[in-house]
């Protein structure tokens, strides 16, 4: 006859290795009852689930008084120090932050870029109180966080990453470090902030928030994924997006004003029949895959492609269509009337290779940011630009998020994805308001290609503006 009291002998759960683990004796028809994929783990002979779901099956447990104990590696007065006067939020901050704390402490926020995501963040984290995690997903990111905490929060600030491996009640940490070291550490945090959180939507760095514990989460976007899936990952590791608004409400009160215009341009009449055959090698090849497999995914062709020597051409009739696109005459003559109009103006352009980045940098004698440079000349251009001493900079996707710019009011985008991300992201580098300021992006585009479809997909009607050709 099943017992249907509560046992009278306390579980017993802990941290091990990124997971919660339940000794041995656990009553396994409580196991098969219990929320949060509590399941048998034969390698260790063990009940373990992931450790994002512990505060679920806490409160199960909690709600049905069952007798638990939970033994934790956080070590004894793990505890951040008080901190100073929170900072002063606008009135869309206050809003954010009131729909989290509504939501239990634990959701996701979109705001655009120069909006005070971080600012906001720490108003959450002073608020609450407990240990606090920060994941950035590069290292300059660390330097960024490290000194916006700085100035609020008196205590000792942990960077770990860059070659840093320091751990404190705040701790500011990267993709990569908390993907390879959480799962020593995952229980030591109650809050868990993650900044650019859309990364975490899928791939191996979904398994950072699933190797926490912290009941109490928060994850900043300027951009979401559009897609179900990946939204519904994200809520479940990080909770539902509680606030979000758009580029357009904020611009000319808290953003600076903008102006987006996109330019038809074409390719001269050997470029574009060469990019014609190209284009119809890999057409010729992908459209009769589709057909036969309409569902297949990007990844599914490219592996059948590559069996092939038909295939393999098809690929490189692509590659080579890109090439053409990259940065072609009309380009080169658009983006030299454009660096001279706003000569004065502290001015970003944006490319979708560093292949292209390095030739507009010795075609105009502008420095380049690429994933190739070090962070210490990385910092030294940027420092350059803030100061004037460079009137442009060219970076290929390095600048897209995470890198504050507030000087700059002019973007030229050469090249990149058809992805709206990307673009708004781009947008959003020249936004941080000043006096007088007004902003605008350029987005070279080559009609009758690819490229003009991509454009038209990724241009949002709130956000983005078309113009007449030069």
């Amino acid at each position: 006859m099943e017992n249907s009291g509560p046992p009278s002998i306390p579980c017993t759960f802990f941290f091990d290795r990124g997971s919660v683990a339940a000794d041995p004796d656990l009553d396994r028809e409580l196991a098969r009852k219990a929320p949060g994929g509590l399941r048998w783990d034969p390698r260790t002979r063990q009940f373990r689930l992931p450790a994002h779901r512990w505060r679920e099956l806490k409160g199960w447990l909690e709600g049905r008084g069952v007798p638990f104990r939970y033994f934790s590696g956080r070590p004894a007065g793990f505890r951040p120090e008080p901190g100073r006067a929170p900072p002063l939020l606008r009135p869309y901050q206050r809003a954010a932050l009131e729909a989290w704390a509504a939501r239990g402490c634990r959701g996701s926020i979109e705001l655009p870029t120069g909006s005070g995501k971080t600012r906001l963040a720490i108003a959450c984290l002073l608020a609450l109180g407990g240990p606090a995690l920060i994941v950035v997903p590069t290292c300059h990111l660390l330097a960024q966080w490290k000194a916006a905490l700085e100035e609020f929060y008196p205590g000792p600030i942990a960077v770990f990453g860059d070659g840093r491996r320091d751990l404190q009640p705040v701790t500011v940490m990267t993709f990569d470090s908390a993907y390879l070291h959480l799962d020593r550490f995952g229980d030591h945090f109650d809050l868990l902030i993650a900044d650019e959180a859309h990364h975490l939507a899928g791939g191996d760095f979904q398994e950072i928030p699933m190797m926490a514990t912290a009941p109490y989460r928060l994850g900043l976007s300027a951009t979401f994924p559009a897609e179900a899936e990946e939204r519904a990952r994200l809520e479940e590791l990080l909770g539902s997006i509680c606030y979000s608004i758009s580029i357009s409400r904020l611009a000319g009160s808290w953003l600076a004003p903008f102006e987006v215009k996109v330019l038809p341009l074409r390719l001269a009449g050997n470029e574009q029949a060469e990019h014609d055959r190209q284009r119809a090698l890999f057409l010729g090849f992908y459209l009769p895959f589709m057909r036969e497999y309409p569902r297949a995914r990007w990844e599914d062709f490219v592996r059948a492609a590559s069996r092939t020597v038909s295939g393999r051409e098809a690929l490189a009739g692509l590659r080579r269509s890109r090439s053409l696109l990259a940065f072609p005459r009309a380009k080169l003559e658009a983006l030299d009337c454009l660096l001279e109009q706003h000569a004065a103006e502290p001015t970003l352009v944006f490319t979708g290779s560093n292949q292209t980045a390095y030739e507009i940098s010795r075609r105009f004698l502008i420095p380049a940011i690429t994933c190739e440079i070090g962070r210490a000349e990385r910092q030294e251009i940027l420092q350059r630009f803030e100061g004037g001493r460079y009137r442009a900079v060219v970076s290929a996707k390095v600048l897209n998020e995470g890198m504050d710019v507030p000087s700059a009011s002019c973007a030229i985008v050469v090249g990149g994805t058809s992805s709206p991300r990307e673009h708004i992201q781009r947008l959003g580098r020249i936004l941080r308001p000043r006096p007088e300021k007004r902003a605008v992006l350029y987005e070279l585009v080559i009609l009758a290609t690819s490229e003009w479809a991509a454009s038209e997909k990724r241009n949002r009607a709130d956000v983005f503006r078309s113009a007449p050709s030069l």
